[in-house]
């Protein structure tokens, strides 16, 4: 099965997001460093993969802008994962001003623990940002809008991640 992390600045719902892809109920809070460990959970794509739909997600730690190096050495372990993932989630709070700045953030500490899986920038919170922004930040990233709490855009989202997660490989026995 494909495996998608879920990877982003903090509070940007990447947990609210889990859930929904999921249908699952790991801790979600507006809260610095609320999800500290990984939690993996199983969730359904739609049946245009090969792999029958299932994919494996991984909820990760949120970033933060100037993360301290003790920080980023401390994460490195906890993100070892993230290299055995066949794709990178960079959820993005598309109702908070600076979300550029904050992807930027995401995308140097990304690079600086060398992550070679490929990258899908979705914008959430959806719901509660200004259409005129969202539009701005789809465009700018390449990515599909959602809101993980109201459902808006998950079936989309969903379609996409099933069309650019590659195809695994068959195990010889």
């Amino acid at each position: 099965m494909p495996v998608v992390a879920l990877v982003g600045y903090t509070n940007a719902g990447k947990s609210t997001l889990f859930n929904a892809l999921t249908r699952s109920s790991a801790l979600a809070q507006d809260k610095l460093f609320a999800t500290l460990r990984p939690t993996t959970r199983e969730g359904w794509l739609p049946e245009l993969g090969p792999w029958g739909g299932k994919a494996v997600f991984t909820d990760t730690v949120g970033f933060i802008r100037d993360l301290p190096e003790e920080l980023v050495d401390a994460f490195r372990a906890t993100l070892e994962e993230l290299h055995h993932a066949d794709l990178l989630l960079h959820v993005v709070d598309g109702a908070t001003p600076g979300a550029p700045d904050r992807v930027d953030a995401v995308q140097r500490i990304l690079d600086e623990l060398e992550l070679e899986p490929p990258r899908l920038v979705v914008i959430n919170k959806a719901d509660a940002a200004d259409p005129g922004v969202l539009r701005e930040l789809e465009e700018r990233y390449g990515a599909v809008s959602v809101s993980a709490v109201t459902g808006e855009g998950l079936d989309r989202l969903r379609r996409q991640l099933a069309s650019v997660l590659p195809v695994p490989q068959a195990v010889e026995a």
